[in-house]
């Protein structure tokens, strides 16, 4: 390095913003994600007991009738928590090819505050006071349709490139 180089600007290769070229995701792909996933789960929670039922199986064998229903709310939620983690997505938004983002860089969210932010704190939220569900839902009609647990978790939910 000589004397003159000493001044120059180090280089660095600046990274594109993915943020502006992530399409948002519209409301009824959104809508229809989340139906999928609620279809989804209630099926996992009511099928095991309608197989047992159709197999003649006697369900006052079970100590508990609700471990086969906590075991399969389980095995969905450890395949969702999966999919989160690989690319920010539920089942219903994988089959709908739309994706959780972090709002400002369009990149992969930390799955903790996806966890904590996205369903724990608005799972827990809605079971102790039933509108929370409602008004979170009512703020995907604003501009940037981001519903307030989106905004919570600094997420938003774009269209993945086809």
């Amino acid at each position: 390095m000589n004397s003159s180089e000493i001044y120059q600007a180090p280089e660095a290769e600046l990274k594109e913003s993915q943020s502006e070229n992530c399409e948002l995701a519209s409301l009824s792909r959104r809508f229809w994600a989340t139906v999928i996933d609620k279809i989804i789960f209630l099926g996992v929670i009511t099928i095991p007991w309608l197989l047992l039922d159709w197999l003649g199986v006697d369900n006052s064998k079970f100590q508990d009738e609700h471990y086969i229903s906590v075991l399969m709310l389980f095995l969905y939620f450890i395949l969702n928590l999966y999919l989160l983690i690989v690319g920010g997505q539920t089942i219903g938004k994988k089959f709908l090819k739309i994706a959780i983002v972090r709002s400002e860089d369009g990149e992969k969210q930390n799955i903790f505050i996806i966890l904590i932010f996205r369903m724990l704190l608005f799972w827990i939220g809605s079971l102790i006071i039933n509108f929370l569900f409602v008004v979170d839902s009512l703020f995907i009609f604003g501009s940037g349709r981001r519903c307030l647990h989106d905004l919570a978790a600094s997420t938003k939910v774009i269209n993945l490139k086809k």
